[in-house]
């Protein structure tokens, strides 16, 4: 369990963030057997499982630190695109979050549940498989702790379409997290120059792809990573399978999220243009987190929510930046066969918004 005096360091720290607790190191405090750490609402660990060091994969250690610092590294980008997190929307302690980074049974997944982060391992006989390695999983797994203090309301819903966007949105925060990082960006561009090719920004998932292909079989549906370059297209949720393998669109939440994924990282492309510099992509990045983000607050609760979004995006579009990038976002929609129509519609109206953003 996490000590009372943590806890009060929490609370001071959510008045002083430029002094976290996380960067304090105790050595001789009690070693938590869960290996457990807990997030304030402002982004900050309590408890150090371990000093700050250089751990060898898959020790303790070294997952504390690498799942830690990825959820940092999450928060840290939220809070460039939008208001800081005062609070979580489950969590008994509103202001905690926890976090674990090895949840001490054997599974393929890692998962958020209102009141945790958790992180499991599996033994794959050529060595063992650890989620909370993956920078990328950690970051997905707060995307959906993000969604649900924007739009609690979704985590209820039934609607095929809104699973399938909190699915999709953990892929677009580790997306833009990642590209948060310059290293990344020098990389992504040096290697390919623009975002039209594949890149290990867009591909989510290897590690935990391979290892359900080892475990599950290459038909399992999580066998292959996700990709932002993809080629999916919309179709009602009741037309698609329910089950299938991985090239095959499905119903299932991962596997129909992958059509937003391909319209959110089509936007990206389509505000980079032709810019192959890091700071045109920095902009292109900020504008189109900043667009998603107020298109997940503002969409209404409605079967089709994809198209509610997008509604939302174009006219904070047209609100903040005077339409300036309605056809990136038209075209970024269009591109994935997703509320093609109404965008189109919308481009070739005046630039005075609509009136309501409903369906």
């Amino acid at each position: 369990m996490v000590s009372p005096p943590a806890r009060a360091c929490s609370r001071a720290n959510q008045l002083h963030p430029e002094r976290p607790c996380g960067h304090r190191q105790s050595p001789d405090a009690e070693q938590d057997t869960a290996h457990r750490t807990t997030i304030g609402a402002r982004s900050i660990p309590l408890r150090e499982y371990a000093p700050a060091a250089r751990y060898a994969p898959g020790t303790p250690e070294f997952l504390f630190w690498q799942t830690r610092e990825a959820a940092l590294a999450t928060l840290q980008l939220w809070e460039s695109l939008d208001e800081p997190i005062t609070k979580w929307a489950r969590s008994p302690n509103r202001s905690l979050l926890d976090l674990f980074p090895d949840n001490a049974r054997p599974d393929l997944n890692s998962y958020y549940d209102g009141k945790s982060l958790s992180f499991f391992h599996y033994d794959l006989a050529r060595g063992m498989y650890f989620s909370s390695a993956s920078a990328e999983i950690a970051s997905h797994e707060v995307g959906h702790a993000l969604l649900d203090v924007i739009r609690p309301d979704l985590s209820g819903s039934l609607l095929p379409e809104t699973a399938a966007f909190h699915e999709s949105f953990g892929d677009f925060i580790s997306l833009l997290t990642a590209f948060a990082d310059h290293e990344t960006v020098a990389h992504v561009l040096q290697q390919k120059g623009r975002l039209d090719a594949r890149n290990i920004v867009e591909t989510f998932g290897e590690d935990l792809a391979r290892a359900v292909r080892l475990v599950l079989g290459a038909t399992h549906p999580a066998a292959k990573p996700r990709q932002g370059l993809n080629r999916f297209q919309w179709a009602l949720p009741s037309t698609v399978p329910t089950s299938g393998d991985p090239s095959v669109l499905t119903s299932e939440a991962h596997s129909f999220g992958r059509v937003f994924v391909g319209v959110f990282y089509d936007l990206i492309r389509n505000l980079l243009g032709s810019g192959r510099t890091p700071a045109a992509l920095r902009k292109a990045v900020t504008t189109a987190g900043r667009l998603l983000i107020a298109g997940a607050k503002g969409a209404p609760l409605t079967p089709r929510f994809f198209q509610a979004v997008g509604r939302v995006m174009m006219l904070e579009d047209r609100n903040v930046n005077g339409g300036a990038d309605d056809r990136a976002i038209a075209d970024a929609f269009r591109h994935m066969g997703c509320c093609s129509v109404r965008a189109r519609c919308w481009h070739q109206r005046q630039r005075s918004p609509p009136q309501s953003a409903g369906p």
